[in-house]
């Protein structure tokens, strides 16, 4: 059974592993986009207050519930948000 190296895409690659399968031939992903690149691209980390589209879960102070809501705006007015709805 011969190798193959491909780049892995999450859309084409058990497609792809298959079809190779049958034709005896492992196929062997290699990531498109090395882990140490991503890490040392210079990029500043967002805080989370910071961040859109995002799903919260906002424990309520005075009872067990929670209210869990998906946001386009930032964290942190959402927050304030439901705090002044709260009150």
């Amino acid at each position: 059974m011969s190798n193959v190296i491909l780049p892995y895409t999450t859309d084409l690659g058990e497609s792809l592993k298959q079809i190779l399968e049958k034709h005896r031939k492992r196929s062997i992903f290699k990531p498109t986009i090395k882990t140490s690149k991503i890490l040392s691209s210079g990029e500043d980390i967002v805080s989370a207050s910071k961040c859109r589209d995002v799903v919260c879960e906002i424990p309520c102070g005075e009872c067990e519930h929670k209210y869990i809501g998906q946001t386009k705006r930032s964290l942190s007015t959402r927050l304030k948000e439901y705090q002044k709805d709260s009150f």
